[in-house]
C-alpha cells in the first residue's frame, strides 16, 4: 500500500556522503598546501639563480667586449665600469626584474643581486649567501 505524497525514487546526497567528501578534500588540502608553499619558496630560489647567471653571463660579455676593443684584459672594476678610464666597457646591472652590483676584490668578481619583485626583500633577508656568487675575474 501507498501513501499519498511519498516520493519513491530520492534525488541528492544524504548527509554521511556529504560528509565523506568534504572530509577527503579535507585531507588533500592538508597534503597539497605544504607543497604549493614549497614550490614557491624553490620558485623564488631558481629566479634568483637565473639572475645570478644573468648578471655572470653580463660579465663575460662585458670581459670579452674589452678583450676585442683592447686586444688585452681589462685590470680593474668600479662599479659598472670594466678597465680604466680611457679604456672601458660597462656591465650591465639591470636584470629586468632584478638588480646586480659587481665588485673586485682580486682574484674574484663578486657578484650580488641587490634589488628585486616584492618577495625578493624577504628572500634576501634570510638567504643572503643565495644573492651573491663569487667568480674568478679572468686577469
Amino acid at each position: 500500500m501507498r501513501r499519498k505524497g511519498f516520493i519513491s525514487n530520492h534525488y541528492g546526497f544524504t548527509l554521511i556522503e556529504i560528509i565523506a567528501v568534504l572530509i577527503i578534500l579535507g585531507i588533500l588540502a592538508a597534503v597539497a598546501v605544504p607543497r604549493y608553499l614549497d614550490m614557491t619558496d624553490d620558485a623564488h630560489e631558481k629566479a634568483v639563480e637565473g639572475a645570478i647567471a644573468a648578471s655572470i653571463t653580463n660579465y663575460n660579455l662585458a670581459f670579452s667586449s674589452y678583450l676585442l676593443k683592447n686586444e688585452t684584459v681589462p685590470t680593474q672594476l668600479a662599479g659598472f665600469i670594466l678597465g680604466d678610464a680611457t679604456h672601458n666597457v660597462t656591465i650591465e646591472g639591470d636584470l629586468g626584474d632584478f638588480d646586480a652590483t659587481y665588485s673586485y676584490t682580486s682574484p674574484n668578481i663578486t657578484i650580488n643581486i641587490t634589488t628585486g619583485p616584492a618577495w625578493f626583500a624577504d628572500f634576501l633577508a634570510n638567504n643572503a649567501d643565495k644573492c651573491k656568487r663569487d667568480i674568478t675575474a679572468g686577469w
